[in-house]
């Protein structure tokens, strides 16, 4: 069960995610509810409803900030908060909707009924539910049935009425619960066949590196032969000497493609020493500067109230990160910005292979401006010889070198899509100086 098996930063994500992803359709729903509250206001001349507005808006203000993670420790404390606060919100809201049924006039009674519909439709329609909001949905609504038959209650003057309204509120309470169960299970089994899928295309990319392996190698094979051939019937000492340099070159490239295949299986020879990531992000400004084009901004952010040791090849990790800022200018075609940070990460993030080292680990982080990568895309670019660029353009390998050195130095790399444009983190254990 998903309540059991993520870990507290997870599920608030879930919760975050189900009330606030759509930043369209919470502004709107916080628009009505407002517009409402001051109708009922003005047109009954009951200030509860002035009231009631302003402690539901405090609510859902401490909520949104209970469920708004950063890349810092979530404790359970906090999440177990942030259910309360779920809990009490709700609770809230429906104040005013059963605060009208029980007013005299009909017209309010409707107004109440059908609050309490749209919120019971809004609960219904949220993707990916956990076993957690299922159970507190669920709960809530119930309750909400209760109260709702407990107002009608005294209006029930026999016993076969009463029955059906036990029959009927019971009803709707266990379809709620079993189309929310529906609901879950669907959302297990489709992420199931996502992960049956990633296991079919990891396959499928043994055969992509293999065929990758040879093509590549065959091409500089054939560039270094010609390029002798023609060194034997050339005449002249410059032809002769252009012939051997353009050998030495594909050579040399053959050279690069074998060190990049051993960063990308982790089996590069490496001289691991205690740095501090605040001083290397911050010192490792200017050269990407001079190495990235005139259009592009650079931002690094390494301040940290904690000492942000790692112990890793200073060489290879400077190579990575330049890899990741030259694949972030491709990106963003020539213009935008490029931010550097090295931040802390205290939660171990779901990785494929996981991470061996425990949490906390140390995060150097590479995030562009650019349009991002598909979802798709998002699961195999780090693989060899996977590339978005044209034919030609790149062997992909860069970040399959990257991810092969992360790994290799006891962390690895984390990829995902930021607020704009793709995010790449190097994960390093932190070292206790």
């Amino acid at each position: 069960m998903a309540l059991m098996t993520d870990t507290p930063a997870a599920r608030l994500d879930v919760l975050h995610r189900a009330d606030f992803s759509d930043f369209s359709e919470f502004a709107l729903r916080q628009m009505l509810v407002f517009v409402s509250a001051v109708i009922m206001t003005a047109v009954t001349g009951d200030v509860i409803f002035a009231l009631w507005l302003g402690v539901y808006f405090t609510l859902q203000a401490i909520y949104w900030k209970l469920v708004t993670t950063r890349r810092t420790q979530v404790s359970l404390a906090r999440l177990l908060a942030a259910y309360g606060m779920y809990v009490a919100t709700l609770t809230c809201f429906a104040f005013a909707p059963f605060y009208a049924m029980m007013m005299p006039d009909p017209i309010y009674v409707f107004a109440g009924g059908y609050a309490l519909m749209a919120v019971t439709l809004f609960i219904t329609q949220r993707p990916d539910p956990g076993w957690d909001l299922v159970l507190l949905d669920s709960g809530l609504f119930a309750a909400g049935v209760l109260g709702t038959l407990l107002l009608l209650w005294p209006k029930i003057a026999t016993t076969g009425e009463a029955l059906v309204a036990l029959v009927i509120c019971g009803s709707v309470v266990v379809y709620f619960f079993r189309s929310n169960v529906t609901r879950y299970h669907r959302r297990v089994e489709r992420l199931e066949a996502e992960q049956r899928y990633a296991r079919a295309l990891k396959a499928r990319a043994l055969g992509q590196f293999v065929g990758g392996v040879a093509h590549d190698f065959n091409n500089q094979l054939a560039a270094i032969l010609g390029h002798l051939e023609l060194f034997e019937l050339l005449d002249t000492p410059q032809e002769r000497e252009d012939a051997l340099r353009q050998a030495r070159e594909s050579a040399e490239r053959a050279a690069m493609t074998v060190k990049q295949l051993l960063a990308s299986s982790g089996r590069t020879r490496l001289s691991p020493k205690p740095i501090d990531m605040t001083a290397f992000v911050t010192q490792l400004g200017p050269v990407v500067l001079g190495l990235t084009d005139g259009r592009i901004s650079l931002q690094v952010a390494g301040h940290s109230e904690r000492a942000l040791i790692a112990k890793v090849d200073t060489d290879m990790l400077e190579t990575c990160v330049l890899q990741l800022c030259l694949n972030a200018q491709d990106a963003m075609t020539g213009k935008g910005k490029i931010t550097i940070r090295a931040e802390l990460m205290l939660e171990r993030p779901t990785l494929e292979p996981a991470l061996e080292a425990k949490p906390p680990y140390v995060a150097v982080t590479v995030e562009d401006s650019g349009p991002g990568v598909s979802r798709e895309a998002l699961s195999k670019i780090a693989e060899p010889f996977y590339t978005t660029k044209a034919v030609g353009e790149g062997a992909g390998l860069g970040l399959s070198a990257v991810a092969g050195f992360a790994r290799q130095s006891g962390g690895g790399l984390l990829l995902e899509n930021g607020a704009k444009g793709l995010r790449a983190s190097i994960l390093l254990p932190l070292h206790d100086a």
